[in-house]
């Protein structure tokens, strides 16, 4: 029944091989093979990748322009509280060539007169400064200075973001690069098999079906080893394109030491991701902007007072327009708008509400994340240690179903499963210490961190 498994199972390998044997046939054609040689690269470090990612990537860059224009909408505010000075010019000219008559005592002919042409030149300099607004101008500031703290904020975790999609691709890339030494490993391990149950074999001390059963595995390892390598070039062709590098780059990845536990509990970390979280941040900010609109809504029904000071010159003086400097004070009160003001202030009461209820749901989701993401890292490093004892007991078997087959007292059969479990404990191990660095990086997402 074995026999008939394994034949079968040759058989089927061969039978999917034999197309890719087909391809491997040199081209008919005399023109060489055109390839694209890999771009030779530098060791790259996960820190360098987060760097590249977050300084080339367009999301972030168009958060960085909203802070820009958020810090000029600061300045706009500001310029309320600053006088303001105009300047005219304007000139006048009556082509004149016109009569009329002016009727004089009865008895007298009236007077003719004669209007002439005549041009006329006046500036003006007015400076206006604002004495009073109701409040308006502070809360403006205040609204102005709370949209940027919430560009600020959304600057913050949208970095935060594009580190931890990095730090998964890299991470991703180096399980790939280790996926692939382990089946390397697991080839050299059945190719070595093979040759033992070969030997045995020309002696008389092995049956064919080892020799079979030893091949198979080769073939599989083989098969695996292609597939790991494959997806290490896609995993490194994702990494190219997030950090920004050529794609065909071939990159010197540096795995880093799995990173301790934290030293602080889930509460002291929820406390940090509360104060230092970019998604909080900009939730409070938009708070703050929401109660400085409900001011400024509320400013319209005040009055506003000023002060303004004019010099005018005229060209050709005339009684009616004479150079001189004027003084003028103004005062404005709206005493009937038609319900509009009433509807701004609730309006902006209405929005204040919302923002205080985002933020109470951003608090409780951040929360979340913190706790979340620091059970499953402690779960992920006991893994971790649960792997690689696994591992250690995995190699130990293997080499004694080795030993055995060796001596003769031990078939195929053993050798095969031993090297399957040793494979799978490989790819364990390596798994497990994936989603403990992949663990690690979201809890410091999770705390608003993008650099660490």
């Amino acid at each position: 029944m074995i026999g008939r498994k394994t034949g079968i199972s040759l058989g089927l390998a061969l039978f999917l091989l034999a197309p890719i044997f087909a391809q491997a046939q040199p081209p008919t054609t005399d023109q060489p093979p055109v390839t694209r040689q890999p771009v030779a690269s530098q060791p790259l470090t996960i820190d360098e990748a987060v760097r590249l990612a977050i300084s080339r990537n367009r999301t972030v860059q168009a958060a960085r322009e909203q802070v820009e224009q958020a810090q000029a909408g600061i300045e706009i505010a500001e310029a309320g509280r600053r006088p303001m000075v105009n300047a005219t010019v304007q000139y006048n000219r009556n082509p004149g060539g016109g009569e009329f008559e002016i009727p004089t005592v009865p008895g007298q002919p009236p007077q003719i007169v004669t209007i002439s042409a005549t041009e006329n030149t006046i500036g003006v300099i007015e400076a206006r400064q604002a004495v009073y607004t109701g409040g308006r101008v502070s809360a403006e500031i205040s609204r102005a200075q709370a949209l940027y703290d919430v560009s600020l904020g959304q600057l913050g975790a949208t970095e935060a973001e594009i580190a931890l999609s990095t730090r998964e691709t890299y991470y991703n890339a180096l399980l790939a690069q280790s996926l692939t030494e382990s089946e390397q490993l697991n080839l050299e391990a059945a190719q070595e098999a093979l040759r033992v149950a070969e030997a045995r074999f020309d002696v008389g001390t092995a049956a064919r079906f080892d020799v079979l059963r030893a091949q198979t595995t080769v073939s599989e390892a083989e098969q695996r080893l292609e597939e790991a390598r494959n997806r290490a070039r896609i995993a490194e062709i994702a990494l190219n394109r997030l950090i920004g590098a050529p794609i065909a780059q071939d990159q010197q990845l540096v795995s880093p030491p799995l990173a301790p536990l934290p030293e602080r509990g889930p509460d002291a970390l929820v406390d940090a991701a509360l104060v230092q979280r970019g998604e909080v941040l900009a939730s409070r900010a938009q708070v703050a902007a929401a109660e400085a609109g409900i001011r400024i809504a509320r400013s319209e029904r005040r009055p506003e007072i000023g002060v303004a000071a004019t010099y005018q010159i005229v060209g050709n003086e005339n009684p009616g327009q004479t150079t001189g400097l004027a003084f003028l004070a103004t005062a404005s009160l709206p005493i009937y708008e038609g319900g509009r003001i009433s509807a701004n202030i609730r309006q902006s009461q209405s929005a204040r509400d919302e923002a205080r209820l985002n933020l109470e749901e951003t608090e409780r989701t951040v929360e979340q994340d913190v706790r979340q993401e620091y059970l499953n890292l402690q779960t992920d490093r006991r893994t971790i240690e649960t792997a690689e004892a696994r591992l250690r007991q995995a190699q130990e078997a293997y080499e004694i179903a080795t030993v055995r087959y060796e001596a003769g007292v031990g078939t195929a059969v053993e050798v095969a499963d031993a090297l399957a479990t040793l494979a799978a404990a490989r790819t364990n191990l390596d798994q497990a210490r994936f989603n403990y660095n992949i663990a690690f990086a979201r809890l410091q997402r999770a705390l608003g961190l993008a650099i660490y």
